[in-house]
């Protein structure tokens, strides 16, 4: 065992069964460690911001309120060090794609038996205690190179995070035929800290390798596009300074051979506005056989501007509309304007993203929208849905 790496440290346990909670926490206390119990995601949140750093977490994947797989998230958010075992007794593919997504040490099946429970918890809080070692010496390194070793340090973790890339994908529902029209590709990376997209994209600004990602997004894009029906289209996300990137245009780039089924999404946050030659470039995808998509409409300033720019064939609205419209007037307004502009007006197909509840789809469809996307209807996946 490392110096410094202790067996055994201070555990939450977040379960809200209190029969095996106790059980679990006489375990573990029976061990040597400090356990606290926490019986929802609420509470452990509460109990996060209350005591000192935590050497393990022992996290149920189903719990009332908050889940599982959004406490973790907002667990990373304070904590990208400490370990998480995570407990099911309804195994799925979805809620074990999102554990690996955030970072879970181990994702076990209930009911575990105490002893494998403290070989576990062991064997995670000396991993937290390696983490933290790390994360200490990356910020003692980091404080005392400056900016130029930051830099360095950043273009190892990108090169890593390109190493560990992978897609998933979500479908896009037609609610007036039930059918599946396509899936959205979405990056992920498994490099702790650029594993969220935002992050992973923010540094790729700042060192400047945005085009490198989007050449990696559409090598395994491509790879992949025999997995899903002939029918189904492929959104692939598209950061406006990859039209700069003369590998995008040409006819030998791996995307281009299944450029029929793929719709290029350039997202609004990321306006296209002041990139040279812009529909010339965006006509000769289009005759590459790319069909072309806005993301993000209604969040940025430059939305009419971008459409008469592009002229896209989908124009997604973005989450921030969509979330609890059923309770907003303007937000209602908003998207019919939004809706009957883009339809009515251009002939474009308008696709709602981020659809979580009942209430936002049914009050959606109210409005005309037949085309949806979201957890609602299925998280993404790596591995195309049956």
């Amino acid at each position: 065992m490392s110096p410094g790496v202790h067996a055994r440290g201070r555990v939450l346990v977040v379960d809200d069964d209190e029969h095996v909670a106790r059980a679990y926490t006489a375990a573990l206390r029976n061990a040597g460690h400090w356990v606290e119990w926490a019986s929802s995601g609420e509470s452990a949140i509460d109990k996060l911001a209350q005591a000192a750093p935590l050497d393990a977490v022992l996290l149920d994947v189903h719990l009332p309120g908050i889940s599982g797989l959004e406490f973790l998230r907002r667990l990373r958010a304070r904590d990208d060090a400490v370990a998480v075992v995570m407990l099911t007794g309804d195994p799925q593919l979805s809620s074990a794609a999102g554990a690996v997504e955030q970072g879970a040490f181990r994702y076990l099946l209930k009911p575990l038996h105490p002893e494998l429970l403290v070989k576990v918890i062991k064997s995670a809080t000396e991993a937290t205690g390696r983490a933290r070692q790390r994360n200490d010496a990356l910020a003692i390194v980091v404080a005392n190179q400056g900016k130029k070793d930051e830099r360095a340090l950043l273009e190892l973790r990108f090169k890593r995070a390109l190493q560990h890339l992978f897609m998933a994908y979500q479908p896009i529902i037609d609610l007036s035929t039930s059918d599946t029209i396509g899936h959205e590709a979405l990056v992920r990376s498994k490099e702790a800290g650029l594993n969220d997209p935002h992050q992973l994209f923010h540094a790729a600004e700042e060192l400047g390798r945005t085009a490198e990602i989007g050449r990696y997004v559409r090598q395994l894009v491509a790879r992949r596009a025999s997995s899903f029906r002939e029918e189904e289209l492929l959104f692939v996300n598209l950061h406006s300074a990859e039209l700069m990137d003369l590998d995008l245009l040409s006819p030998e780039s791996p995307l281009s051979e299944v450029a029929s089924r793929v719709v290029l999404e350039i997202t609004e946050r990321h306006a296209a506005i002041g990139i040279r030659d812009l529909q010339q470039r965006v006509a000769r995808l289009r005759a590459m056989g790319f069909r072309v998509a806005v993301d993000d409409m209604g969040v940025g300033y430059s939305g009419l501007t971008t459409l008469s720019d592009l002229y896209p064939d989908y124009a997604k609205i973005d989450v921030s509309l969509v979330r609890d419209i059923a309770d907003s007037p303007l937000k209602r307004s908003v998207v019919r304007s939004l809706f009957s502009v883009c339809t009515r007006d251009l002939g474009m197909k308008v696709i709602a993203e981020g659809v979580e509840t009942e209430a936002e789809r049914d009050c959606l469809w109210e409005l005309g929208c037949t085309l949806m996307q979201g957890h609602l209807f299925a998280r993404p996946s790596e591995l195309p849905p049956p």
